[in-house]
């Protein structure tokens, strides 16, 4: 698809000057040859995986055509009106639907030789899909035959047949529950979780998951860079409501910033840990669990900072909370809990330092649920106070937003 582009971009910049023919006539030679390897990339595929699954009885895989000169032409048509006659950049403009028809073909092959075989299909997203796409591929392994919208003697394409331009979506066989792409199996279960409360679907289905894929992708964002990729978000409740999750700026909680800690002298050397602060047992025991905490971070790649309490300096405030490190130049509080009542807890002790929180519980025997639980019961009380929290359990790692 990409070669496809680059030729067409490269022969009209050498030949700015071709007629309007001259360049429908090479856009549709180009998705011809590119979308004919697209068709045989499909038919292999197809007739691999049936190979291994032993479905050696079923119709030969049916290949698509590689082109509609029809629409090739009329796309090709519509980029040189929108670039005004200027053929460069009616290739540039063409960029997207000129992958689109390319990938079109072995999408159909795919879609045909399972209509035909009475075999299921996965839509599979590609890098980045939208909302719409993550929607139809959340539908899971469905048959083309249960799909199609008879139009006369031609069938029309379904919805989950259908892909915009740039979409890298991808069309696959499925013979049996094992072929379901595990990205599809959690998709399944999270269009659940996300459009049906316990007593059915929500009003909108796809208005609640336009915005639960926004939120996601929002957080994806600020997903700090030594969060594990293992590390599972904790997700919002269906149903609550929008103003809940805005995370207010102004409230009683006003933790220093980084740059009011630089300030006042309480920022220690890069990546050096003092436990020399200490003054007493109990002090020395609960630097050491942030320790532990701070050699988790730096072995993620983090760069780290030690904060000092503000009373230890003589200009200091007495009783002024201020956050353990700086985790990436962000205010962080370090927490220790051996139980979920205690998550919450510490959770809601921690805001008063900083509203980015790490607790620790890799030194106990709660579960990955139990902990979800409690974190999720955690995070719906005190979330307005807070930017991020992170769980390190013993084998996993839960994080919100």
């Amino acid at each position: 698809m990409i070669r496809a582009v680059d030729t067409l971009i490269k022969t009209t910049d050498a030949r700015p000057s071709m007629s309007k023919l001259e360049f429908e006539a090479l856009v549709t030679l180009l998705v011809q040859q590119y979308g004919q390897v697209a068709v045989v990339s499909a038919l292999i595929a197809l007739e691999s995986g049936r190979l291994e699954a032993g479905a050696r009885d079923l119709p030969a895989p049916v290949p698509a055509e590689p082109v509609n000169i029809e629409q090739t032409r009329s796309t090709a048509s519509w980029a040189i009106n929108q670039a005004d006659g200027d053929l460069p950049a009616a290739a540039r403009r063409l960029a997207g639907p000129v992958g689109r028809m390319v990938r079109q073909a072995a999408r159909d092959t795919v879609w045909e030789s399972t209509r035909k075989a009475g075999t299921r299909y996965v839509r599979v997203p590609g890098p980045r899909a939208c909302a719409f796409c993550l929607m139809l591929a959340s539908r899971g392994a469905v048959y083309a035959k249960d799909t199609v919208l008879a139009v006369g003697k031609k069938a029309k394409r379904p919805e989950g047949a259908r892909y915009h331009d740039n979409c890298a979506c991808s069309a696959r066989e499925v013979l049996s529950d094992a072929d379901v792409p595990q990205i599809v199996k959690d998709l399944e279960a999270e269009w659940v979780e996300v459009t049906y409360t316990g007593r059915g679907p929500v009003a909108d289905q796809k208005k609640a998951w336009q915005e639960h894929v926004k939120r996601q992708r929002q957080a994806q964002k600020q997903r700090p860079r030594w969060m594990p990729t293992t590390a599972v978000r904790l997700r919002h409740p269906v149903g609550e409501k929008e103003e809940l999750r805005e995370r207010s700026t102004k409230d009683r909680h006003a933790q220093p910033s980084a740059e009011e800690l630089r300030k006042k002298g309480l920022v220690g050397p890069t990546n050096h840990f003092d436990l020399t602060r200490a003054t007493n047992k109990q002090e020395l025991q609960s630097m050491l669990a942030e320790k532990k905490v701070w050699d988790w971070l730096r072995d993620r790649g983090a760069t780290l900072h030690q904060v000092q309490a503000e009373d230890s300096i003589p200009t200091g405030n007495v009783g002024r909370p201020t956050p353990d490190f700086l985790v990436d130049g962000i205010p962080t509080d370090v927490k220790v809990a051996g139980s979920p009542r205690a998550i919450a807890r510490q959770i809601r002790e921690g805001k008063r330092q900083a509203k980015n929180l790490i607790v620790d519980i890799s030194q106990t025997t709660m579960s990955q649920g139990q902990a979800t639980e409690a974190f999720s019961a955690a995070i719906r009380r005190e979330e307005r106070y807070l930017h991020q929290v992170a769980i390190i359990g013993n084998g996993f790692v839960l994080y919100w937003p």
